[in-house]
């Protein structure tokens, strides 16, 4: 747990901040995501322990997320022409959004090994080249290769969903 923490709590953090905008935030969340690694007791039974970390710190995000957009009904105030607007999707647009998202999941499935694995780190894991290159052991240029044909290969399966 030690070693996990040391090469990639910093990553962890970076990754937060761009999800919650908020440094000090970001800062907690990567504290109680390991702690709930820590905790869960399933770390030396995974396949992939960064994988986990990161998946247990994108929850905690989305969780800190949703609770940022509730409103408790005290706050609200009686003014004239005050609505509330349902905005949560349709059924409709929750179907297309999970069909879209399965699409997504098979292009990026199609991807050759390399090919994907930059992608993730890149796009998922929110890394720099730098980063992908030195835990890849590319060099920067073929993670950026790697990149790019990982965008062309999305983009040309998936551009009918742009129209």
């Amino acid at each position: 747990m030690d070693r996990l923490f040391k090469e990639h709590a910093n990553a962890v953090r970076r990754y937060l901040c761009r999800v919650v905008a908020a440094p000090e935030v970001a800062q907690e969340l990567t504290q109680e995501a390991f702690a709930r690694v820590y905790l869960s007791n399933r770390i030396s039974t995974i396949d992939s322990p960064r994988h986990f970390l990161f998946r247990t710190a994108r929850n905690l995000a989305l969780n800190y997320l949703v609770r940022q957009r509730t409103v408790t009904f005290e706050h609200l105030e009686d003014r004239p022409g005050f609505e509330i607007n349902d905005e949560a999707p349709s059924a409709e647009r929750w179907v297309s959004a999970r069909e879209e998202l399965e699409l997504v999941r098979t292009a990026i499935a199609e991807l050759p090994p390399k090919c994907r694995q930059v992608f993730l780190l890149l796009r998922i894991q929110g890394l720099s080249i730098q980063e992908v290159a030195h835990e890849m052991r590319l060099s920067d240029t073929m993670v950026r290769k790697y990149a790019a044909r990982a965008l062309d290969h999305c983009q040309t399966r998936l551009g009918h969903l742009r129209s």
